[in-house]
């Protein structure tokens, strides 16, 4: 049978995850999941299978961020993906990201790689994103 959804155990772990609880490795690996990006933040407390303070004190003291901040961070690391392989509008992007407002999206996105979205579009290598990748919007 073919099983469809997150992986049982997620595949060999990096270095930053090196020290990580095999619960919290579970859950930020799961998280990769475009529903639970989507979903946020009480999808990863619900994944992590402790409470939200816990979540929080055991991903501040092994990764340094906030629940809230990895969330965005994967959520970011997927629109500039997106924005370099497709040609999706930004806002279509942001929205199934999981960010629920545009200027937030912008805000977090400049703060995070230097630019806004557009322009990161426009500065991505052409090879990654050829002329006929599927998507309604213009580069």
């Amino acid at each position: 049978p073919i099983r469809v959804g997150p992986p049982l155990r997620p595949p060999p772990h990096d270095e930053d995850e090196a020290d990580l609880p095999a619960w919290l490795r579970l859950a930020c690996w799961t998280m990769r999941d475009e529903d639970s990006m989507r979903i946020g933040l009480a999808r990863f407390i619900e994944l992590s299978g402790v409470s939200s303070a816990h979540l929080s004190r055991t991903l501040k003291a092994h990764r340094g961020q906030t629940p809230t901040e990895f969330v965005n961070d994967l959520r970011l690391e997927q629109a500039a993906l997106l924005l370099t392989t497709t040609r999706e509008e930004i806002g279509e992007i942001a929205t199934n990201c999981g960010f629920r407002t545009l200027g937030y999206f912008y805000r977090l996105f400049r703060e995070r790689y230097g630019q806004s979205p557009r322009a990161y579009r426009l500065r991505a290598p052409r090879a990654i994103a050829p002329l006929g990748s599927p998507g309604r919007g213009r580069p």
